[in-house]
């Protein structure tokens, strides 16, 4: 932090690139195990998975996973 109170951009770069590899990781896993992820009740068959600091809504099935929604988890939304 600066003596002014700001982040410089080169440490909010390297944030973001840290932040994206370990939600690639997390996701990874996911493809791994599928149903890993917490069953939501409405819509039926999306799971929620927290992914480091993201939320991550998805379907799955024996084949595929797809993602529905990944946002920060101190984003303000909706669960399903």
């Amino acid at each position: 932090m600066t003596s002014n109170g700001c982040v410089p951009s080169s440490l909010r770069t390297t944030r973001s690139l840290l932040a994206g590899l370990a939600l690639r990781r997390s996701i990874r896993r996911l493809l791994d195990q599928p149903r890993m992820g917490q069953e939501l009740d409405d819509p039926a068959g999306v799971r929620r998975w927290v992914a480091s600091a993201y939320v991550v809504h998805y379907l799955a099935d024996d084949q595929t996973v797809t993602m529905l929604r990944i946002w920060h988890g101190r984003e303000r939304r909706q669960e399903a």
